[in-house]
């Protein structure tokens, strides 16, 4: 569990970009810089219209390697009541960021409505953003 440091910093071997995660939250990351620029402002999860990352209770977080990716693990869940829980995980490779979010909850509790997944905020005037859907769900009309 990494919850004692304030950020986990990820930075390839070329040092050409760079990525930073929050220690104390499952989220994120906080921002992204590529060349000096930052591209990506925030990403975070939200439940609701008060509940975002910041609100999540951290079970755990960790960044580490494996077969020369970096990637970035976070396990929490938002308050009593709710009763819903939120695993992130984010692989960083050459030049691309992955994040996969599971959001389970208890089948006795209401579902949680509103929800936001790996919400970006970003920087500047883009010109294209491309957005994957899953294909069997959207194939399927859904």
């Amino acid at each position: 569990m990494s919850l004692n440091k304030p950020n986990l910093p990820v930075i390839p071997r070329n040092q050409a970009w760079q990525a930073e995660h929050d220690s104390a939250c499952p989220g994120g990351p906080l921002g992204l810089t590529v060349a000096g620029q930052r591209l990506l402002k925030r990403c975070f999860n939200a439940c609701g219209h008060k509940l975002t990352d910041k609100q999540l209770l951290p079970e755990k977080t960790r960044l580490f390697r494996k077969a020369g990716t970096a990637i970035f693990e976070g396990i929490g869940h938002f308050p009593a009541g709710l009763e819903a829980a939120i695993r992130q995980t984010t692989r960083y490779d050459v030049n691309t960021a992955r994040t996969a979010v599971d959001l389970t909850w208890n089948e006795k509790a209401k579902a949680p409505g509103d929800i936001l997944i790996s919400a970006v905020e970003l920087t500047g005037h883009w010109q294209r953003c491309l957005v994957f859907p899953d294909f069997q769900a959207w194939a399927k009309g859904q």
